[in-house]
């Protein structure tokens, strides 16, 4: 995934999600990796995003991390199947809905960030 997508899709969170927040864009994991047809571990630049509001089954503090090649893979998939999406992403102006999307794919529909410009209001803060 190229810095200035991942860093626009970071803002976008950072900027509206609600119950859920970036606490690393640069974290590590071991993750299991397929190379050369033998599973091994390899390091990976991982999303870190960490539950702010308790929401469903994930208390608040929950960490989630989100290995960046998985976002780049649901990023692909999206543009093979959404000429709206493709357009976008060649014009730097990806959406809320488009972030949504990527990381919902990436996680494998674990974490629907919800993301509205309105989180304010909707939590009675001022």
């Amino acid at each position: 995934m190229k810095e200035e997508v991942y860093r626009q899709l970071v803002t976008i969170i950072r900027e509206n999600a609600g119950w859920i927040k970036v606490i690393d864009i640069n974290g590590m994991q071991t993750c299991m990796a397929v190379v050369e047809g033998r599973a091994v571990n390899v390091l990976a630049r991982c999303l870190v995003l960490q539950v702010f509001y308790p929401r469903g089954n994930y208390p608040k503090g929950h960490v989630f991390t989100i290995p960046v090649h998985d976002l780049h893979q649901a990023l692909r998939h999206l543009e093979d199947t959404d000429a709206g999406f493709k357009q976008r992403l060649a014009q730097h102006r990806m959406i809320r809905w488009d972030v949504e999307r990527i990381v919902l794919s990436a996680t494998h529909g674990v974490i629907k960030l919800e993301l509205s410009d309105d989180w304010i209001s909707l939590f009675g803060k001022s």
